[in-house]
């Protein structure tokens, strides 16, 4: 039983927006790296914090449109793993 062929369909566009803009953050973030463009540690722990918020949301929302696609099963054990890895990662800020 496929639970969102429609749904998964608009998490793949949410994802390949964000996915693009996390490239540049990237790119700045090994930019900022090599160059120090940012010295503030303000700045700097701002920077690692959206960095690590956009990887989680892309990868999450990858996983999820491939999850949509398959059983119901698939579904609940990725929904599972990513709770988890979302409660772990805020309880860490």
């Amino acid at each position: 039983m496929l639970i969102g062929k429609p749904f998964a369909k608009i998490i793949d566009i949410v994802t390949g927006v964000l996915a693009f803009v996390m490239v540049g953050v990237l790119a700045f973030s090994y930019i900022n790296d090599r160059f120090g463009l940012l010295t503030d540690a303000g700045d700097l722990a701002w920077l690692e914090k959206w960095r690590e918020i956009g990887v989680l949301t892309v990868v999450g929302l990858a996983g999820l449109s491939f999850a949509l696609k398959r059983n119901v099963f698939l579904f609940v054990i990725f929904v599972i793993i990513l709770a988890v890895a979302a409660v772990f990662f805020f309880w860490t800020l």
